[in-house]
């Protein structure tokens, strides 16, 4: 699997994941998997143009408790649709394209908990090239390694 983990705290940060664990260290940030299924939700990835991805929005099946709207409400790239709906944006940019933002995908998605925040793995097998790298240009990716 080629998994984007997406981390959410003061800004939002994202590393190339290839392996699925129960625990990820990053650094000296620890996260816990929340739900232990392969995918607690699901997800579009937000399109600006062709090719140019610029945020996350992801349907959680259990609905956004207190556990994380406390937290991710006082994020400014996050935004909560509705309790089972959230937009999680790479870039100050918050227009994107709808009629290329549907992909509906319940590949892997799981979501971790940790000291700093919360944490979303997701798949990334399908997309293009192109819209890894635009995720790459858009986020804190390369302050981050994993291990």
């Amino acid at each position: 699997m080629k998994g984007l983990l997406m981390i959410l705290n003061q800004k939002v940060s994202c590393c190339f994941f290839d392996k699925i664990d129960s625990i990820i260290e990053l650094g000296n940030d620890t996260f816990k998997e929340i739900d232990d299924q392969d995918y607690s939700g699901f997800y579009d990835w937000l399109r600006e143009d062709i090719n140019i991805i610029i945020g996350l929005r992801f349907y959680r099946f259990d609905g956004f408790g207190p556990i994380f709207s406390k937290s991710l409400n006082k994020l400014p790239y996050v935004k909560f649709v509705h309790e089972k709906v959230i937009e999680i944006y790479l870039t100050s940019q918050r227009n994107f394209n709808q009629d290329i933002s549907n992909d509906q995908d319940f590949g892997v998605c799981k979501v971790y908990r940790g000291d700093v925040g919360f944490a979303f793995l997701l798949d990334i097998s399908y997309l293009t090239d192109a819209e890894r790298s635009s995720i790459l240009l858009a986020s804190s990716f390369s302050k981050l390694q994993a291990y």
